[in-house]
């Protein structure tokens, strides 16, 4: 029990970390402030001056496209996979992260 707290308390900090991901409405000031906790944390692993301008970029590429109705990490890692790594790089390598980190986190 005391084992699946864990996993739980570890996962619930994992999931605010990334929090920007999960919101519905993509507004800007508050992926701001996720973009921030995000360079805070992996500032080793991308361009922590370029990361929040790609957040912008993204957030405003999904309010303005009508066609673009994604919602989940998987969808955006998908769109950013399928032509524009180059635009948004520090992006594609943060949900990269996110959606490895339960593969990591399970015990078998």
């Amino acid at each position: 029990m005391v084992q699946l707290q864990s996993r739980n308390e570890s996962m619930k900090t994992t999931v605010e970390l990334f929090v920007m991901f999960f919101d519905k409405v993509w507004i800007e000031n508050i992926k701001s402030r996720s973009s921030k906790r995000l360079i805070e944390f992996y500032r080793e692993v991308i361009d922590p001056n370029l990361f929040e301008g790609e957040v912008k970029q993204l957030i405003n590429y999904i309010n303005n496209d009508e066609h673009c109705a994604l919602r989940s990490p998987v969808d955006l890692c998908r769109l950013v996979r399928d032509g524009l790594q180059a635009t948004f790089p520090n992006v594609e390598t943060i949900l990269k992260i996110f959606l490895t980190i339960p593969v990591t986190n399970a015990s078998g």
